[in-house]
């Protein structure tokens, strides 16, 4: 982080059935010169899995999704000078704190496939999703 601050909620992805994971269509934001920006949705493109509530409000979380209560969100503050790793397949939402500008430098690298991932997706699959009732 080079200057302000962002609050991440980070989940590991033991978390998953707790998430409220649900499939939704992509879009993308286009400008269009008479009515400005606007979400343009593809709606032949392949669904993508997205998380439907908001972990950093965990009250209401609950009440979209009452088995978010077992889930385990960690809160972390990056200031200035600060520098998070966030591990693969982690689950995570970023909000910008107060007033300042925030500037901060993001990079990404290809996941490595090898077996912990691979047991990820196993235990993902055989995971049955928890009723929302």
């Amino acid at each position: 982080m080079l200057r302000g601050a962002k609050r991440f909620t980070l989940m590991p992805p033991s978390d998953r059935p707790w998430l409220g994971v649900a499939e939704f269509e992509t879009g993308e934001w286009r400008r269009d010169p008479t009515t400005g920006w606007e979400v343009a949705m593809d709606s032949g493109a392949p669904r993508v899995e997205w998380i439907e509530l908001d972990p950093a409000d965990r009250e209401a979380a609950q009440r979209k999704h009452p088995p978010f209560a077992a889930a385990n969100p960690i809160d972390v503050v990056v200031e200035a000078g600060d520098t998070l790793y966030i591990p693969a397949l982690w689950y995570h939402r970023v909000q910008n704190i107060g007033p300042e500008m925030t500037i901060a430098v993001n990079h990404w690298h290809d996941m490595a496939y090898d077996p912990k991932a691979v047991y990820n997706f196993l235990v993902e699959r055989l995971t049955p999703a928890p009723a929302s009732d």
